[in-house]
Parts: C-alpha cells; sequence; structure tokens
C-alpha cells in the first residue's frame, strides 16, 4: 500500500484531472489496499507471535492511509479520515511503548529518567501518555484547533464582572472566567478545562499556566478552599482525566492496551458495538475494521478475554469483508473461532461467492487459513433435495475445486441431473449439462481414468465409469427428445406443405372452366413450386427421421441408466422411475411424428426394438405404458397400411 500512496502522490497532477468516478475508484481501491495489508499483516503474525512487530507494522498501513486519503482530498469520506487518523494514533502510543522498551531497556546508562521508563511500568505510560499527546498536538490534525479558542477567552475576561459575589449554591457559571464556577457540569466549566488541556498538549505552558493560575485562584476563592489539591493518583485516573468529555473510541481503547487491560478492552468494545446498533444513522464499518482487527490480533497472540465478546467483534469483522465483497479474506479470521463457529461463518459467506474466479481464490484462502477448502466446497455444494436452492450454484462449488473432486463433481451433477428430469425440469438440465461440458468435466475425468495404469485397479475408477455412463446417458436423453421435438416439426411442416400443394392442385383443375389462361399459368407455376418445395421437406423429413430414430435407438441401449450399485439404494429408484418415465415418453413422442407422416414400416421397426430380449426394454415400461403403446402401435399401423 505505501508504493501504492507514492504512486498516487507522484502522479497528483494526473489525479486532479479525473472526473469524479475515477475518484472514487481510487477510493474504493485504496479501502481494498487497506485491507488487504491488515490481512497479510495477520497472516505474517499467525506464524510469527512477534507483537511488538505487528503494532509496528498496523502503525504504518494507517499512517500511509492516513496520508492517502489526505491526498484524495474532498474524494475521500470525511469519516474515513476520522477513523484511519484515529486507528494510526492508536497504534502509535503501542508503537512508542515499545520503542521505548527497545531504547531503554538495553543500555541506560547513567540517565534516572531512562531507569524509570524501563521498571517503572506505571511512569514509562505516562510518559508514552506526555508522547503521544505532544505528537498530537503537534499534528494538522490534532488538538491544535481548539488551544485557539483562548482567545475568545481572554477577549470574555473584559466583561462586567456583575455576579462576582453570588453565592456558591446559587446560579451557574458566567461566560466570564472571572465569575464564579458553582457547577462543575457547566457547558463554559467544560470548555475552561478542554482550552486548558489543548494548551498543554501545544506545548503552550506559559499560557495555560497563568489561565490556569487565574482561574484557580477564583474558583478557590469562592468555594472557600484554601489549599486545593487534584491530581490523580492512578494511572488510570491520569488516562481518565486526559480523555474529554466524549473521548473517541480509539483513545478508549488504546488506553486499554496500552496498559495491557486485554479483557477490559474486548468487554468496552463488545458495549460500544451495542450502543452503537441502537444509534440510527450510523456508519459503524470503519470501526468494526478495527475492533475486529485488534480482537483478531488477541486471539492470535491468545491474550485472555471473554470469547463471547470475542467471536462477536470478529464476526462483525467478517460481515464488514462481506458487505465489501472481499471475499478471500475471509477464512483468516474464521480461523480465529472456534471450529463450529468457524465453519458456520464459512457456510454463511458462500452463496454470496458468485464469480468462478471468487470461488477458486475462496477455497484457496480456505487451505491457507488451515481448513480444508476443497472439502467444504464439495459439502456445501452437495445436491440436497429437500432445500430451496439454486443447486447449479452450489454445484459451481465443486467444479471449482481441483481434480481430485472431478469424480464428486459428476456424481453431485447427476443427482441434480436425476432430480430436474423426475420433476420435468429439462431446461434446467439442459443448462446444467452445457455448463459441464464448457468446463469439460467429464472429458478430464476420463483422461484421469484412461492415464490410471495401477494394479489392482482402485475403486475410484470403478466409480468414474459408473457417473460417466450416468451422465452420457442424460445427454442422449436430452439429446433424443430434442431430434423429436424437431421431428415433430418438420412433420407439422410437411403436412402443411402438403395441404397447400392439395389446394393448388384442386384450383387448376377448376380453373380452365373460368377460360383464364393466364391465371391458369399462375397457378401451375405456383403448384410446381409447391412440389419442388415438397420434394426438399421430404428430404428434411427424412434426415430428420434418421437423426431422430438413431438418437431415440443410442438413448435406449445406452447402459448408463441401468448401471445400479446396491449401495445407493436411493439412485437405484431414481434410475428405475427415469426408464420407466422417459423410455415411455419418448417412445410415445416417437410414434406421434411417426403417425403424423403416416410412416407404418418405422411404425413395426419400432416393436423389433421393444422385444429385443438382449435390451429387456419391455422390462422398463409399467404394464399400462406398455398396453397402451401396443395399443397405439396396433392403431397407427393399421391405419397407415388400411
Amino acid at each position: 500500500m505505501v508504493a501504492a500512496c507514492q504512486m498516487r502522490k507522484n502522479n497528483k497532477q494526473q489525479l486532479k484531472q479525473l472526473n469524479a468516478g475515477a475518484h472514487e475508484c481510487t477510493f474504493l481501491e485504496l479501502d481494498r489496499a487497506v485491507y488487504e495489508d491488515l490481512h497479510a499483516v495477520l497472516s505474517r503474525l499467525t506464524s510469527d507471535e512477534n507483537e511488538n512487530n505487528v503494532w509496528i507494522e498496523l502503525e504504518r498501513i494507517f499512517h500511509d492511509c492516513c496520508n492517502a486519503l489526505e491526498y484524495l482530498g474532498s474524494n475521500a469520506v470525511t469519516d474515513e479520515i476520522r477513523h484511519a487518523y484515529g486507528a494510526y494514533r492508536c497504534f502509535a502510543a503501542l508503537v512508542t511503548e515499545s520503542n521505548l522498551l527497545q531504547e531503554y531497556g538495553i543500555d541506560r546508562g547513567d540517565s534516572f529518567l531512562a531507569s524509570l521508563i524501563a521498571e517503572d511500568q506505571d511512569f514509562r505510560l505516562v510518559y508514552v501518555l506526555w508522547r503521544w499527546c505532544h505528537d498530537g498536538a503537534t499534528d494538522s490534525k490534532g488538538f491544535g484547533e481548539l488551544a485557539y479558542q483562548i482567545m475568545d477567552i481572554k477577549e470574555l475576561s473584559s466583561l462586567s464582572r456583575s455576579y462576582i459575589n453570588r453565592t456558591v449554591k446559587g446560579k451557574k457559571v458566567g461566560i466570564d472566567p472571572d465569575s464564579m464556577l458553582s457547577a462543575p457540569e457547566d457547558a463554559n466549566f467544560e470548555k475552561l478545562i478542554r482550552v486548558m488541556f489543548s494548551l498543554l498538549r501545544c506545548g503552550r505552558f506559559e499560557e495555560a499556566m497563568k489561565l490556569s493560575g487565574d482561574m484557580s485562584a477564583r474558583l478557590n476563592a469562592a468555594l472557600g478552599i484554601e489549599h486545593p489539591i487534584f491530581a490523580p493518583t492512578t494511572v488510570e485516573g491520569i488516562f481518565e482525566a486526559v480523555a474529554t468529555s466524549e473521548p473517541s473510541p480509539y483513545y478508549v481503547l488504546m488506553s486499554f492496551m496500552i496498559r495491557g487491560a486485554w479483557d477490559e478492552a474486548v468487554n468496552w468494545m463488545y458495549s460500544y458495538c451495542i450502543n452503537l446498533e441502537k444509534k440510527p444513522g450510523s456508519d459503524p464499518q470503519s470501526l468494526y475494521r478495527f475492533f475486529g482487527l485488534v480482537t483478531s490480533v488477541f486471539r492470535v497472540l491468545k491474550y485472555d478475554h471473554d470469547e463471547d465478546h470475542g467471536k462477536n467483534l470478529v464476526g462483525r469483522m467478517i460481515d464488514v469483508l462481506l458487505q465489501k465483497e472481499l471475499f478471500s479474506l475471509i477464512p483468516l479470521y474464521a480461523s480465529l473461532l472456534p471450529n463450529d463457529d468457524a465453519l458456520k461463518a464459512i457456510w454463511n459467506v458462500m452463496p454470496y461467492v458468485k464469480s468462478d474466479g471468487d470461488r477458486i481464490s475462496f477455497i484457496a484462502a480456505l487451505n491457507d487459513a488451515g481448513f480444508d477448502g476443497e472439502q467444504i466446497a464439495f459439502e456445501f455444494g452437495r445436491f440436497r433435495v429437500v432445500e430451496m436452492v439454486d443447486h447449479a450454484g452450489h454445484l459451481r462449488w465443486i467444479y471449482a475445486c481441483d481434480d481430485k473432486k472431478l469424480v464428486n463433481a459428476v456424481t453431485e451433477t447427476n443427482n441434480v441431473l436425476r432430480h430436474y428430469l423426475l420433476s420435468e425440469m429439462e431446461d434446467e438440465a439442459s443448462a446444467l449439462i452445457d455448463q459441464c461440458e464448457k468446463l469439460k468435466l467429464v472429458d478430464r475425468l476420463a483422461a484421469l481414468v484412461k492415464n490410471e495404469n495401477s494394479e489392482p485397479r482402485p475403486q475410484w475408477v470403478t466409480t468414474a465409469g459408473i457417473v460417466i455412463d450416468e451422465f452420457n446417458n442424460h445427454c442422449l436423453y436430452l439429446t433424443a427428445r430434442t431430434n423429436a421435438t424437431n421431428f415433430a416439426v418438420e412433420c407439422a411442416r410437411a403436412q402443411e406443405i402438403a395441404r397447400r400443394k392439395a389446394m393448388d392442385d384442386r384450383e387448376c383443375e377448376e380453373w380452365p372452366r373460368e377460360s383464364d389462361l393466364v391465371g391458369l399459368s399462375q397457378r401451375r407455376a405456383r403448384v410446381e413450386r409447391n412440389q419442388a418445395l415438397q420434394e426438399r421437406s421430404k428430404l428434411a423429413l427424412d434426415a430428420c427421421k434418421a437423426r431422430t430414430l438413431d438418437a431415440i435407438t443410442a438413448f435406449v441401449r445406452h447402459p448408463g441408466w441401468r448401471s445400479e450399485t446396491k449401495a445407493d439404494w436411493g439412485r437405484c429408484e431414481q434410475l428405475k422411475s427415469l426408464r420407466e418415465r422417459c423410455y415411455a415418453n419418448m417412445l410415445n413422442m416417437l410414434l406421434r411424428d411417426l403417425g403424423m407422416c403416416d410412416d407404418a414400416e418405422t411404425i413395426l421397426d419400432v416393436l423389433t426394438e421393444l422385444a429385443d430380449e438382449e435390451l429387456e426394454l419391455y422390462k422398463d415400461l409399467s404394464v399400462d405404458d406398455l398396453s397402451r403403446f401396443l395399443l397405439d402401435v396396433h392403431t397407427l399401423a393399421g391405419h397407415a397400411l388400411g
């Protein structure tokens, strides 16, 4: 991402000429780069549990993000700038403490300050807070703006001191800093405290001391306090004293993390998210990203924290990644959850992964995260007839696996095809077969079987032969059905041509009585054209009939639907139903088409196929279907021969 940011800076003039849409794309690219960089850091952390390195890398990422967002200017989302800066400042405090330990932990010399920093944790934390405040004050995005409000207070100091003598329990504070302060909840009191703190942060100590002296003297006099002593006595108190009335969540989280209060940090993040959900119109994606990232680091480093709260925060991170369609980043965060929760989270994401490329990347990411990506994809893509899901879409998960899952891919495809055909969903079945042929699933599996030379033959080779035969039988059925439909269309077209020719012939026979030789000539020419058209139609009809007969014969003779296995009773029953229904349908379609063209000879040839003892096609038909078919053959053959 650093290189990307530098590239954008080097091409500043070019980017200024881009339109608004291009700027938006630039911001989206930056946002994606941040997520990918965070993912890379967390991936390295899982193999190298070095806490110091992870904070340094995360600080660098958000620092670069701030610079890039600042460069984008008005095209960057204001909230994103605020969130990126807050995240950077949070990690900066942790990096500061880490650097202090490294700097003073080895060679302290004679420095008393170095010894305190290295040995006294409380002193070190206060020192880090001071450094953090000082660094923030020098930053243009820090608290410098608030410090300039002292000018307003100085102007107000010349106002009338009309209520300086009011009683302590009486009125509220006025806008005059010399007036009495009686209510710490008062807005002006809060403002004075904020201005005082901002002066300190910006290094304007003399002005702060002068303002503090003026305010303290009058406040103490008004309250009757002779020797006021107010100072926090713990590190926690100091952090709370520094915080404003509505502290940034990044500051609060930093105050927990820098003290090593990991459990408190997770509990606070969880509570903050719950409260944030109650606020209408909030867009917490960036905050959820940060909380999820920090919690993920805690879980990798095995810091003690509430398990349920930790799972919730990591789950929010996964939800954000899902909304941004960064699917390949999700498995790493899912791996930080307990196994059942991880699989559930992965399972919930997979329906939203639509493209084949994203599926392949997701499976690879699952493998990198320690899951069995191919097995998860197979389980998700398996056929589930009781579920109202996009079966073809689910199958694509199995298709995205490597060749080791080819047998499973063709097997599950056959399961879906049987369901489609039994449900009379031939169009869906054809679309699924087209999809498989584009991926060359069966060809690839057949090549694997052909290249397998080990003895004895593995079981998967036998299974592959069975599923390939069944798939081919499905293809032959749909091909035969298509040819039979085309044959019916050709028969109807031939009948229409014959009807028009017969009509023209009758008109020509009647025309001489009208003594119109010109009209008669025109009609005879039309008869000749219809005659030629009829001859061409007959040739097309004969060719279509031959293709249909070949397709139906190949279909009913193929052994794919007869390759039953005792181990799979459900498959055997489905194939039995398919044979009974589809064989009868194809024979009836053929009989209908042959009846349309009065082809008695071919009708009788059909009976030969039906009576073939080797094929035993008659055993696959029900008694009612067989009786009805034989009766129709008898009727049509008698009509054609008669």
